[in-house]
């Protein structure tokens, strides 16, 4: 058989454990699970109102995917780090990663904002720009405030980019503190941070407010606290970076990437029993590490993985690109596209297979091609000066 249909073509065993090719592939699929409670959910296309509510259970497929980027990018971020790298090289690489598709997102939802705001049918869109909250939004610190204005501002999703700009900062002295943490002491502080993250949903459960949104009967403070708040996410971020060490001291054993995905689906099952703040966030801390260790030792071993695909790396790499502007294109579709009152069944199915979904996946590829990789690559690594 040839080599070129080899989903691992092209990756020797080195370069499978230096790039956890597996961990990009997945990515994508994480980032599709968002995109899915929006297009199925949040957009409200179903003109049944019943079955419109009924897809509110696909939130926990999105509140864990989530939970899985912030572990992968622990682990990645620990495993790739570079030991004459200083921590000034390390925040640019990371602003120059995340700030452009940011900016280019931003501005494409203030303007939906301004022209349709108001008529949006968008569950958590604003349905007006408030400019403190959009310039905190562009800025990347409206995650800190418990406020709707600022949660739900400009292209909402980017919550999670505000976590991950707070990862970033820390990442350097974190980085320090886990490298002195001895071998044996590993599994204690893993367990430990899953913990800490287990509390995350209890603490928040005690808080009393308003609800968010009819659509998510949530208190604004506990869904604040429990899934926006960047310091109750750090809690995902550490483990991942411990589980990197872990997997790199050879004390995760390779187990079958089902096993992971199964528990993780358990979990969201679970969460469906549980008040509703466990649908969301640190409660997935736990399968979304034993799912992110499982591939990466995978990787390490040189053990098949369908994630490792030319198709899944190449849609992985784009899935950046695809988080951050999904929202902004369904918003979009949803007012120029669709009638007001929304669909039935069928005609739904057939304007998100046909119309909504293939202009999903499409800017996400334009937006990497265009935005996302030249500026890294002009951008990333300051230029040496010419001889």
């Amino acid at each position: 058989m040839s080599t070129s249909t080899s989903p691992d073509a092209g990756l020797d065993r080195d370069s499978l454990r230096d790039r956890l090719p597996s961990l990009t592939g997945v990515r994508f699929y994480a980032a599709m699970s968002v995109a899915a409670l929006h297009l199925l959910y949040t957009q409200s296309i179903f003109a049944d109102p019943s079955l419109q509510f009924a897809f509110g259970a696909t939130i926990p497929l999105a509140t864990s995917a989530v939970s899985v980027f912030f572990v992968i990018s622990g682990f990645v971020l620990t495993w790739s780090a570079r030991s004459a790298d200083t921590a000034p090289l390390f925040w640019r690489r990371r602003l120059v990663k995340i700030f452009p598709n940011h900016v280019v997102t931003w501005v494409l939802a203030m303007v939906f904002l301004v022209l349709y705001g108001a008529q949006s049918h968008m569950i958590g869109m604003s349905s007006t720009i408030h400019w403190d909250a959009s310039v905190a939004n562009l800025f990347l610190l409206h995650a800190w405030v418990p406020s709707p204005d600022y949660i739900n501002s400009a292209n909402s999703p980017v919550w999670s980019l505000a976590c991950e700009l707070f990862f970033y900062l820390l990442f350097p002295a974190l980085y320090r503190m886990i490298k002195k943490i001895p071998r044996g002491r590993l599994w204690w502080w893993a367990g430990g941070t899953t913990l800490v993250s287990l509390a995350v949903p209890c603490v928040a459960g005690l808080l009393k407010s308003p609800v968010l949104a009819p659509e998510l009967p949530v208190p604004t403070l506990q869904l604040w606290f429990g899934y926006i708040l960047p310091l109750t996410r750090l809690p995902e971020f550490v483990l991942g970076m411990l589980l990197a060490v872990i997997v790199g001291e050879g004390l995760w054993r390779p187990k079958r990437a089902r096993y992971a995905v199964l528990t993780l689906v358990a979990f969201m099952v679970v969460s469906l029993l549980l008040p509703p703040i466990f649908l969301f966030g640190p409660f997935y801390a736990a399968p979304a590490g034993v799912l992110v260790a499982t591939l990466a030792t995978r990787d390490v071993r040189a053990l098949p993985s369908h994630l490792r695909s030319r198709l899944m790396i190449f849609l992985g790499d784009r899935s950046f690109a695809l988080y951050m502007s999904h929202f902004v294109v369904i918003a979009f579709a949803r007012q120029l596209l669709l009638p007001d009152d929304g669909l039935d069944v069928g005609s739904a199915v057939l304007a998100l297979t046909l119309v909504v979904l293939p202009l999903v996946l499409l800017a996400p590829c334009l937006l990497f091609a265009w935005v996302e990789r030249p500026l890294y690559r002009r951008f990333a690594s300051p230029r040496s000066d010419p001889a």
